[in-house]
Formats: C-alpha cells, sequence, structure tokens
C-alpha cells in the first residue's frame, strides 16, 4: 500500500528535507539549551556585581559620602587630606584654642570655653593677620555635626561672624569646614579629606582690583592653614611599635 502525504508550505525546508513541527518537548530542550549557555555568564555578573558592592561597603566614602558632600562652593575653597581618622581630626579642628596652631597666623583665641569641641550657639575671638592687616572676628558655632565613630563617613563644622580688618570695612565671614573619610590606596591605613570654604559677604569678596587682592592674601593664608593643621594632626598620631 502506497500512503499519500500532502503537500503544504513550509513542510520542506530549500534542500528539499521534511521539517517536523516543534512540539512541546521540543521547546523545552531549546529553552534549557539557552540557559545552559547563558549560565556562566549570569553567574559572572552576579560576581561583578557582589565584588563592587563590597567594595563600596569597606570604603563608604569612595561614593555615598562624596557625592553626599560634593556641594557646588560659594566661597573661596581650599583642600587636602590628612593620614588620620575622622573623630580625631574633628576634635581638633572645632576646639578653638587650637587655632593658634594652625588657623590664619592666628595670635591669640579667647572665649568662656575653648578648650573643648565647640557646640553650637558657642562664641570665640579670634585675633590673626593676612598680610599686613590685623583681623579681629567674634566667631558663633553655626552648625556642628560631629561624627559618631570612627567609621562615620562625614563631618561638618560651621561658624560665622563679623571680621573687623585694620583699614576696611566690616565684612562677614562664614567659614565652613566638611571632613570625608577614607581609606589609603595602598597603606589601608585612615584618611581624611578637608575641605576649608570661606564666604565673604555671602561669596568670595568684591570684584574692585583691591578686593581681589585681598581675596588672594586671604586664600594663601587658608592653604597655608591646611598645611599646619595637618602637620599637627598627623604628630598626633600615636607611634606604631
Amino acid at each position: 500500500a502506497t500512503t499519500r502525504e500532502s503537500h503544504t508550505p513550509n513542510s520542506r525546508s530549500r534542500g528539499g528535507a521534511a521539517q517536523r513541527p516543534l512540539d512541546d518537548d521540543d521547546e523545552e530542550t531549546r529553552k534549557e539549551d539557552l540557559l545552559k549557555t547563558l549560565r556562566p555568564w549570569t553567574s559572572l555578573f552576579a560576581l561583578v556585581v557582589a565584588a563592587v558592592m563590597a567594595f563600596y561597603k569597606l570604603k563608604p566614602s569612595a561614593l555615598s559620602s562624596f557625592n553626599s558632600q560634593k556641594a557646588t562652593p560659594k566661597g573661596i575653597v581650599e583642600a587636602l587630606t590628612i593620614d588620620s581618622d575622622l573623630p580625631s581630626v574633628y576634635a581638633y579642628i572645632s576646639t578653638p584654642e587650637f587655632r593658634t596652631e594652625w588657623h590664619m597666623s592666628c595670635v591669640e583665641v579667647s572665649g568662656p570655653a575653648i578648650d573643648h569641641s565647640a557646640v553650637p550657639g558657642e562664641v570665640f575671638t579670634e585675633e590673626f593677620k593676612v598680610g599686613s592687616f590685623d583681623v579681629n572676628i567674634e566667631w558663633s558655632v553655626l552648625e556642628r555635626e560631629s561624627p559618631s565613630s570612627i567609621n562615620s563617613p562625614s563631618a561638618q563644622f560651621t561658624v560665622e561672624g563679623t571680621a573687623q580688618v585694620e583699614g576696611r570695612r566690616a565684612q562677614h565671614w562664614r567659614e565652613v569646614m566638611r571632613l570625608r573619610s577614607g581609606i589609603h590606596q595602598y597603606a589601608k591605613t585612615p584618611q581624611v579629606h578637608v575641605s576649608l570654604e570661606l564666604l565673604i559677604d555671602g561669596g568670595t569678596g568684591g570684584s574692585s582690583k583691591e578686593e581681589v587682592k585681598w581675596k588672594r592674601r586671604v586664600q594663601k593664608k587658608m592653604k597655608n592653614s591646611l598645611k599646619e593643621m595637618r602637620s599637627r594632626v598627623e604628630e598626633l598620631k600615636p607611634s606604631k611599635k
């Protein structure tokens, strides 16, 4: 007996071989083959994601605190990195009596309570020189964001006051110190990035020739102040036995 096959479109390939329609088992087989092909790549991707997350967990300041602290500066800014931990740096820069060691060639600091890390509402008077000009300013502690532990990602200390500058009009000064913790790339020891911003009358001062010269003098003092701070703080680090 002879059976007759009906001819339908797509029942044969270009070479003439018959094509059998895919059933459910064939479809499942194809899916399994595809998953087998993709499985090594998905595992690799998961490992990469886990490694990136672990990196930023160990170094919180590398991403989250850096972004949170990256404000657009409005005043005069200087910055550097100190080899120390965040609580030590914060305690030093927020204690008024230490300013005679590092801040703007400070001559004297006075006030009712200058021997501790200052808190909002406390005041102290500071006398220093910028170039040949004597400056006297009564600072008021405006804001304080102190680190709760050595693992805190950031801190901030803000003071403001009216600066009486010899031979010049009075100016409103606001000084903002922003600290971000990190880890030394090679030594794996704590580091702190310190940014010092000074706003004069809400910005960088005037635009006249004399005001620009004054700004340059102030900025030079700020840069030297941070270098003095770094030297002093790093001297306070406990020596390794």
